[in-house]
């Protein structure tokens, strides 16, 4: 287990099973920038942002080849907390 991993994955919202790129970017985007709390260790809680960011790079390879307007979006998104440039805002997702 990674640190930060979460310790109850009964907790964690897990991507929609046959969800298209496109659901699968706004369900990655919304729980990056609005991430869950859980159990990291007993007794200790943290938010797990950075757990949704790598699903979401983990993700970015195969979602590039079938939705590449969904990949920018989410590449995007990943690239605002890593750069330290957030603004609670979803990037414009008409094209998905």
């Amino acid at each position: 287990m990674r640190e930060g991993e979460p310790v109850n994955h009964d907790l964690i919202e897990e991507v929609p099973e046959g969800a298209l790129p496109s659901e699968i970017a706004l369900f990655l985007i919304a729980h990056i920038d609005n991430p869950c709390k859980t159990e990291v260790a007993p007794g200790v809680f943290a938010n797990i942002r950075d757990f949704y960011i790598r699903l979401g790079e983990e993700a970015l390879p195969d979602m590039e080849a079938k939705n590449p307007d969904a990949a920018e979006a989410l590449r995007d998104k990943i690239n605002e907390y890593k750069k330290g440039t957030y603004i609670q805002s979803y990037p414009s997702l008409k094209n998905l």
